[in-house]
């Protein structure tokens, strides 16, 4: 029997998908939550560890990766699963980077997700295009949900989060204690690799990425 857990502010989603998942035998869901305070008083409780854990990427109260980042360094045998209708590339790389195994687009169809979560408690779970995706082939692809990858070491990403802010450039320099030459280099860099022409269409495109 393997033991399910699911984060999801909307609580008919959350329903819906025990209801789905409760159609095969293998599936048990013990733990329905809509907020990372209520996550963390019904972990504590005695017993209460699931083999597989389904994580809303985004929420009113607290973004997904808070909670995905705190069942991972509490229960880091538990396999994640990030979950959002909307779905960006930035956002589901952070939450592949607080412990994820895999991302489903609420989308999915249910033979997918039931077939998928079966793989991911037996540990071979593999990309099924972008609706259902693991970590490896996630990190490899150019293009997710029609939008171009450009390649980013994490000082990139971090300038990125800074220029969608619409901080001047010296502004963002001082915030990030570098200078204007540093903030001009990867807004040019962002440019080149976005083909992009000014920082209005820049935003726009970063936005898209999920920023």
């Amino acid at each position: 029997m393997i033991t399910i857990g699911i984060i999801d502010f909307q609580n008919t989603y959350g329903k819906g998908l025990a209801v789905s998942l409760g159609e095969n035998v293998n599936f048990k869901v013990v733990l329905i939550v809509n907020s990372l305070e209520m996550l963390i008083e019904k972990m504590m409780l005695p017993g209460m560890n699931p083999d597989i854990f389904f994580v809303a990427i985004h929420s009113p109260a607290v973004t997904g990766w808070k909670s995905a980042e705190w069942l991972h360094k509490h229960f880091p045998d538990i396999k994640l699963i990030a979950i959002s209708y909307i779905v960006k590339y930035m956002e589901v790389s952070e939450m592949f980077d607080n412990g994820c195994k895999a991302f489903f687009s609420k989308w999915i169809t249910e033979a997918l997700m039931r077939s998928s979560v079966q793989e991911i408690a037996d540990g071979h779970f593999h990309s099924k295009l972008d609706e259902c995706i693991d970590e490896a082939s996630f990190r490899k692809v150019t293009n997710f949900h029609g939008v171009f990858i450009p390649k980013m070491n994490d000082l990139d990403k971090l300038f990125g989060k800074w220029l969608v802010t619409g901080l001047s450039e010296a502004d963002i320099a001082i915030q990030m204690r570098v200078t204007e030459s540093n903030v001009d280099f990867h807004k040019r860099k962002f440019f080149d690799n976005l083909d992009v022409h000014n920082r209005p269409a820049l935003i726009l495109k970063l936005i898209e990425l999920g920023y």
